[in-house]
């Protein structure tokens, strides 16, 4: 059985400078405003601000000790949890 030495956290929000003129509602089927939905929209332009938290989690028991292997070990585990970062860094930016 395996153990889980570290995790990465994510929160993942999208925020508009101004919602209510950034998007249109789209016209029903019968080409009337929908009354309930689920409803369509449209982007209209304007600014977009993505806001990503992460949080980079190590056990304890992996915190280094003054030997030359555990620093090694600790390397390995932080710079793992570091690509998850990446991961979602890069689906951000690209």
């Amino acid at each position: 059985m395996s153990t889980v030495e570290g995790h990465v956290s994510t929160d993942f929000q999208v925020n508009f400078t101004d919602a209510n003129r950034q998007w249109l509602t789209l016209p029903g089927p019968d080409g009337k405003p929908p009354v309930r939905g689920p409803a369509n929209f449209k982007f209209q332009g304007g600014e977009v601000i993505p806001d990503l938290t992460l949080g980079l989690y190590i056990l304890d028991l992996r915190e280094p000790g003054d030997d030359e292997k555990s620093l090694k070990i600790f390397a390995i585990l932080y710079e793992h949890e570091l690509l998850h970062v990446l991961d979602e860094t890069d689906i951000i930016n690209n």
